[in-house]
């Protein structure tokens, strides 16, 4: 019996090893990251900036393509609309956007619902490792969205001690979030996906392990003299040392703990704006610092899938996806212009191309038809939302009155601009 309960002691302290919390107080540095090349060596990333491929910061090096996974109820309850999704992509680009960090995202088509009452609430304590292990698609971002991830007192027992925004599990690459939480959860987790840490790691530790207030503090690293921001905190020297801002900024995001103190006396003065940080509001973050950017940067190009994360032809996804079936069309209305793309999605081990799924409608003596202005040829196809097949508009055709599904989809090149436009 004792030595069952050794091991499954041990297991549990494997699974949660491996994980990185938004609302986890502990620290755990490296440990979770494994070997990075600017640990006591901040001059690395400043040489890595300098290489050819990051002499441009106004080119975007990488689109990450994202694997949605809801979680739901057995009868289907609790389900995610695809609006939610696509605001999710936004609010991940929109931080990229901000600090030019040249990576984007894009979501998958295939979003996955998984109709399980067990997986509603998700438990800290192994079930995380469960669950993005065995929903897990190789080369992608993969995300869980679940209602609850919790933390209980006695290992599987005991009341919640913990509710988590969201987790990042470093052995599977997995990503689990809150399906409400704040905008920049998502972001703060897809830092740790791309090698960052909390700004304010080893906060709670000795002077051997906690990040001093002054950048010109010296410690002794590797039989090296270096700089104890180099080593200690997040390890970047450009992050100012961070005491763990969950009890220190009101709901102004103002750092209110003006006389405190490292262990050297020296005043703190975190950025409270920081992605990586803790304040207690979480819509204060929005900012990476350029050592942050070059060591995500640095982490996508070591991913072994990272050749599958360029744009393919310079043709990149529009804001309207996912839009490939008609669960998830976009509604269009007539005498607008809008601008799409059709690109290949990178779906595990293979290409798929793309497909856009619209939806409108044609009111009573006032037919419409589709005009199309394309890079290359594309093949239109219509169909009535009450039933029917798709079937292939002629050019000017006029559409009666009803309300139709309309799919476009590349016919010879599978990567192209284009723009369409509904007219009477």
């Amino acid at each position: 019996m004792y030595r069952k309960l050794l091991l499954v002691l041990s297991y549990i302290g494997l699974l949660s090893s491996v994980l990185l919390a938004q609302d986890v107080v502990k620290s755990r540095g490296e440990n979770w990251q494994g070997a990075t090349p600017w640990k006591g060596n901040n001059m690395f990333l400043e040489q890595y900036a300098r290489m050819p491929d990051m002499a441009k910061t106004d080119s975007i090096l990488f689109w990450i393509p994202v694997q949605f996974w809801t979680y739901c109820s057995d009868t289907g309850e609790g389900a995610v609309a695809v609006a939610d999704i696509r605001k999710h992509i936004e609010d991940l680009n929109y931080y990229q956007i901000l600090n030019q960090t040249r990576i984007r995202f894009y979501p998958l088509p295939s979003l996955t619902q998984v109709n399980d009452s067990r997986r509603r609430q998700i438990r800290w304590d192994g079930e995380v490792l469960a669950v993005t292990r065995h929903n897990n698609i190789k080369g992608v971002l993969n995300v869980h969205l679940i209602d609850s991830i919790v933390k209980k007192k006695f290992l599987f027992f005991g009341p919640i001690v913990n509710n988590y925004r969201g987790l990042y599990n470093t052995f599977t690459e997995g990503v689990m979030l809150k399906k409400k939480t704040s905008r920049s959860s998502l972001t703060h987790e897809v830092g740790h996906f791309f090698g960052l840490v909390h700004t304010h790691d080893y906060w709670n530790s000795g002077k051997s392990r906690r990040e001093a207030v002054s950048r010109n503090r010296m410690v002794t690293y590797q039989g090296r003299t270096v700089r104890n921001c180099e080593v200690n905190g997040d390890m970047l020297c450009d992050t100012p040392a961070d005491p763990n801002l969950t009890w220190y900024v009101n709901d102004s995001c103002q750092f209110e703990a003006t006389n405190l103190t490292d262990l050297w006396g020296d005043i703190y003065s975190p950025d409270v704006s920081n992605l990586m940080a803790y304040p207690r509001d979480r819509e204060c973050r929005e900012s990476y610092t350029q050592s942050q950017k070059i060591a995500m940067l640095y982490t996508a190009y070591g991913n072994r899938y990272h050749n599958n994360w360029v744009a393919y032809e310079g043709v990149v996804p529009d804001a309207a996806e996912p839009d490939n079936i008609t669960e998830h069309a976009n509604t269009i209305v007539a005498d607008s212009l809008y601008r799409r793309s059709l690109h290949l999605n990178f779906e595990g081990k293979q290409w798929q191309p793309d497909v856009d799924m619209y939806q409108f409608t044609v009111a009573d003596s006032k037919p419409l038809s589709v005009e199309i202005v394309s890079s290359e040829a594309v093949e239109i196809s219509l169909k009535p939302v009450q039933g029917g097949e798709f079937r292939e508009l002629t050019p000017g055709e006029k559409i009666p009155s009803g309300t139709y599904f309309l799919r476009i989809r590349p016919k010879l090149k599978q990567v192209l601009y284009y723009s369409i436009r509904l007219r009477h």
